[in-house]
């Protein structure tokens, strides 16, 4: 029987903070399928990352639930494998109410033949519910000795990879966005994940934006010089295919970037 996953190559060392020590993870996470039971006996299979949206979590406002990702995390575990946890916040995973009960600011686009919606990351209701969403996480799964490793959410096409594709730029800048309010608001976010997952290796996702990487390069250089997070932050590519002609600068600065 053919089994097709999509596996996540992490190649990162282990690094102390205080007395604790942070274990960031090695090996192949199965993506794609992750929760298959042949996957989940693959060989190869270090662990399964798991990927939910805001508005599976939190339905209606306020009112948080955990029960089908606990769902998919105990078949992960009860499998005897760590589990890497990614929630999409952006166009493909924000809750309607963010809009329709509390008027959040939001910016539509066209991607894929579809119209989408795209909230604004810098808008303060934005901010306020994302730090609520955070919380609830850090709540829920800090303490987890099976939660290897944690995403951070980004307000972007899919919400959690770094890119805007499919957003025309000009209009998104009449919205609002300038790459300081951007770049302000990736920090701010991925602050709220350290804080609420003290012991986890926190993981931030890059791509070009508006086709230059001095949006990426700045936010994560910047989360590496930061001390106080202990280099416990590394950086993602889910977009390698082998191809060394698309984001080829951006290729060329993963090359080069001295952290995980």
């Amino acid at each position: 029987m053919k089994v097709t996953a999509t596996f996540f190559l992490l190649l990162l060392p282990v690094l102390f903070l205080s007395a604790q020590i942070i274990e960031k993870p090695r090996g192949c996470y199965a993506g794609t399928n992750g929760t298959g039971p042949n996957v989940l006996s693959h060989s190869e299979a270090r662990g399964v990352l798991l990927i939910e949206k805001w508005s599976v979590l939190e339905p209606t406002l306020g009112t948080f639930d955990f029960s089908e990702l606990d769902a998919s995390i105990e078949l992960v575990t009860d499998a005897g494998l760590p589990y890497a946890l990614a929630v999409s916040i952006g166009a493909f995973g924000y809750p309607e109410w963010l809009l329709s009960e509390l008027g959040a600011a939001y910016h539509t686009f066209s991607y894929q033949g579809q119209e989408w919606n795209l909230p604004l990351w810098w808008d303060t209701t934005v901010t306020s519910r994302l730090q609520a969403l955070i919380s609830a996480l850090g709540e829920h799964y800090a303490a987890d000795a099976n939660l290897s490793h944690i995403y951070v959410s980004q307000m972007t096409t899919n919400g959690i990879e770094g890119h805007l594709n499919g957003v025309n730029m000009a209009a998104f800048a009449s919205a609002g966005y300038t790459e300081e309010r951007w770049i302000a608001a990736a920090t701010s976010t991925t602050y709220q994940f350290a804080d609420a997952f003290p012991d986890k290796p926190i993981v931030f996702e890059i791509h070009e934006i508006d086709q230059d990487t001095i949006v990426p390069a700045a936010i994560i250089n910047d989360l590496y010089a930061d001390p106080d997070l202990c280099e416990r932050v590394g950086l993602a590519l889910w977009w390698l295919s082998g191809k060394t002609s698309y984001q080829t600068d951006l290729l060329t600065f993963i090359e080069h970037f001295p952290g995980d």
